[in-house]
């Protein structure tokens, strides 16, 4: 609605939205692809997956700054030029017996677009690209161990031809942790952890490194574990800061949000389910 009211909302002073009831339609094609192979004596996988799509006629943001620090928006139809966006990526792993029954792959995942907005008149496209490898770990034994891994580097690329000189480009890392180990007396400890790393840049001279870890121990009761208690303690070195960064186009962004940072929590689980139909009569 703000795209097409033509009255203009004064609830922000600074930052001026201005209506054009002229907007005709964009229009959205769409591509996707995926693939999938299991085999179940080696517990191998495969699979690939991917995503185009690109935006007819789009609808962009025209920014006009004045000299009392305002800038004031509208939108307007782009015809001759199409945006776009883009991911894929693919995956394989399989079970080592060598290595214990490890199960272990790896991964290669991207993502990008590319949009357009007008900044003082002038036509700006901003491109953006991420690339993510990674390795994937992971083993099972019942009632014994549950874990898995998934992590490796970044690398973000962001251009601007309105600032071709500003360089954007950086990398980082993430990980994403969970396990559980069955102790003896009915116990199980783990973590489901993650872990996100962002370069300074040109833009952001601060590097982020936001180790997320949360710990839990847990006992069951009862002959078939129905009752169980379970101690949280989440995010343990008290990191959760909720920051989000965004370069793109003319304007940079860094969001800081309140987040629920180091917590403990205290839960009593009963389960009350069976099966309905029973045992089989003789």
């Amino acid at each position: 609605m703000e795209q097409l009211q033509p009255v203009a909302t004064n609830s922000d002073p600074l930052n001026i939205i201005v209506g054009n009831p002229g907007l005709t339609p964009s229009f959205t094609n769409t591509f996707n692809i995926n693939y999938r192979s299991y085999k179940v004596l080696t517990d191998q996988f495969f699979g690939f997956y991917g995503h185009y799509s690109f935006v007819d006629n789009p609808i962009v943001n025209h920014i006009n700054y004045n000299s009392v620090g305002q800038s004031v928006s509208q939108y307007f139809n782009l015809p001759g030029h199409a945006t776009t966006n883009f991911y894929g990526g693919a995956n394989f792993g399989r079970k080592f017996q060598s290595l214990g029954g490890i199960n272990a792959g790896i991964g290669f995942n991207f993502n990008g677009n590319t949009s357009y907005n007008y900044t003082n008149d002038s036509l700006n496209m901003s491109k953006n690209y991420v690339f993510n490898p990674s390795i994937n770990l992971g083993m099972f034994k019942e009632k014994k161990i549950q874990l898995g891994f998934q992590g490796g580097p970044t690398y973000t690329i962001s251009q601007s031809s309105l600032q071709p000189n500003v360089n954007n480009n950086g990398w980082g890392a993430q990980a994403n942790m969970d396990g559980t180990i069955y102790l003896p007396a009915k116990f199980q400890v783990g973590t489901y952890s993650t872990y996100q790393y962002n370069a300074a840049t040109a833009s952001f001279h601060q590097s982020i490194s936001l180790p997320i870890i949360n710990l839990f121990i847990i006992k069951t009761f009862l002959k078939n574990d129905n009752l169980s208690v379970e101690a949280w303690e989440n995010d343990v070195f008290n990191q959760n800061s909720g920051i989000t960064r965004v370069a793109q186009a003319n304007q940079i962004t860094q969001t800081i949000n309140n987040t629920l940072k180091r917590y403990f929590m205290l839960t009593i689980n009963y389960n009350f389910t069976k099966m309905g139909a029973g045992a089989p009569k003789q």
